[in-house]
């Protein structure tokens, strides 16, 4: 029996939920014959029932769902060092996926929102060694590009010889796009976390001071009330509080350059669905998704100036007759079929 697990809701939707939904998919595909069985956050909600507060609440309840000792094992985030260990005492193969940010880093960003940073598992030592358990027993980890794969490298001694296999997250291919809008409009799309570096994009934003052009800030966060007071205080300029668009292309369509600001961050899925809708992007070197952006197109995560400077310098080369379809080609390499049986073949090989 070969095993999915996440702490995550499997869906379609951006973010986790996606991924997820596509690593259990190629792992029904690995499976063809076998039995699969798959625990994801719908799953363990019906047992836990609201009771446990522990962070590693999950961990407790996904191994009584087994059923069948499984011969392979994938995780998905989460908090699952027991299973793992329990895992490896029945001779299972455990594979882990880790889109790791700098916690020091993103500990800093929140303490100068003032939000604090109360994750005590990433703060107290003997927490964070039980927290990293699971990636340190695991067979193989997979990290979506080389920036979450050198933080999970600093984790200790013994991941630094560790076998970490760098899959980058997919995206789908539209097959019609729109040409860029009239108007020089800048987009970004996800949460507006302290350590996404939303607020270092509004200030260069507010630097760059364009009468002419537009911000657009979509996702769930975009849409809350406290959206247009994070806007006020960081930001300047025309700036559009898209909310959550139930139809990507809404917003890809609608934007002519796309900028992924993050201070630390795993990937950056967006990164890859902008330039499948052929759009430019700019991407902090902080960002797994950075491995897929050439040089010119990278700036150094919180760095106000330089991101001013570098938004300016694209807008200047969209006026440009460069082909711009490039950017496609680039994320035809990265589709969700391609993907998925990189996973597929990682599994093979163990």
């Amino acid at each position: 029996m070969n095993l999915y697990l996440t702490a995550d809701r499997i869906g379609e939707q951006t973010g986790g939920g996606l991924v997820t939904h596509h690593e259990a998919r190629a792992m029904e595909a690995f499976s063809e014959g076998e039995e699969f069985y798959c625990i994801n956050r719908t799953s363990l909600e019906v047992v836990d029932q609201g009771r446990l507060a522990d962070p590693w609440k999950w961990d407790t309840l996904a191994y009584s769902l087994f059923g069948n000792k499984p011969k392979l094992a994938h995780i998905y985030s989460g908090t699952f060092s027991s299973c793992v260990s329990k895992l490896k005492n029945n001779g299972a193969k455990v594979c882990y996926t880790i889109a790791a940010h700098d916690r020091e880093v993103s500990r800093k960003e929140h303490e100068a929102m003032g939000w604090g940073f109360p994750y005590p598992h990433l703060v107290e030592p003997h927490l964070w060694q039980r927290y990293i358990d699971g990636y340190r027993n695991a067979d193989v980890l997979v990290c979506p590009g080389s920036v979450p794969a050198e933080t999970v490298r600093r984790y200790g001694p013994e991941f630094e010889t560790k076998r970490i296999e760098i899959i980058p997250h997919g995206c789908e291919i539209p097959e019609v796009v729109k040409s860029f809008p009239d108007r020089f409009t800048v987009g970004y799309m996800g949460s507006f976390g302290p350590d996404k570096g939303v607020r270092y994009l509004l200030e260069a934003w507010k630097k760059l001071n364009y009468k002419d052009a537009l911000l657009v800030l979509a996702g769930r966060d975009s849409g809350m009330d406290y959206a247009q007071q994070f806007v006020t205080q960081f930001g300047g300029g025309s700036v559009h509080l898209m909310g959550w668009a139930k139809d990507p292309s809404d917003f890809y369509n609608s934007i002519s350059l796309y900028v992924q600001p993050s201070a630390t961050e795993g990937f950056g899925i967006e990164v890859l669905e902008a330039l499948s809708w052929g759009r430019p992007v700019l991407c902090s070197v902080g960002a797994g998704a950075a491995d897929l952006v050439d040089a010119p197109f990278l700036f150094s995560p919180r760095n106000v100036d330089e991101l001013a400077s570098i938004i300016g310098t694209v807008r200047e080369w969209i006026k440009s007759p460069i082909p711009w379809e490039t950017c496609r080609t680039k994320a035809r390499d990265y589709s969700w079929d391609k993907i998925r049986q990189r996973y597929i073949d990682l599994w093979k090989s163990l």
